[in-house]
């Protein structure tokens, strides 16, 4: 659990890590955790919405270019796995 670090992103964006020490800043939120430790909380409301952002961004240059009824999801789902592919080969 020490020195370790939780980054999560779904429908919001959050980066999660335990501390024995209380800290709170303006976007650090100290939430209890067991034996007088806290996880410390970074939150967003922008993980989702980013990834329908570029969703959306792929079906306006689809449209613009006379191309309709691709699913943008999956050409982004491509891209990553292609990413990984690429990542994998160095």
């Amino acid at each position: 659990m020490q020195n370790s670090i939780l980054v999560n992103m779904g429908t919001d964006g959050q980066v999660s890590v335990y501390s024995e020490n209380y800290f709170a800043e303006e976007e650090v939120e100290p939430r209890p955790f067991i034996k007088d430790s806290y996880i410390l909380c970074g939150s967003s409301l922008c993980g989702g919405r980013a990834y329908a952002l570029l969703a959306d961004f792929f079906k306006q240059t689809e449209k613009a270019m006379g191309v309709e009824d691709v699913d943008p999801y999956h050409i982004m789902e491509s891209l990553l796995e292609s990413k990984e592919e690429a990542q994998k080969k160095k």
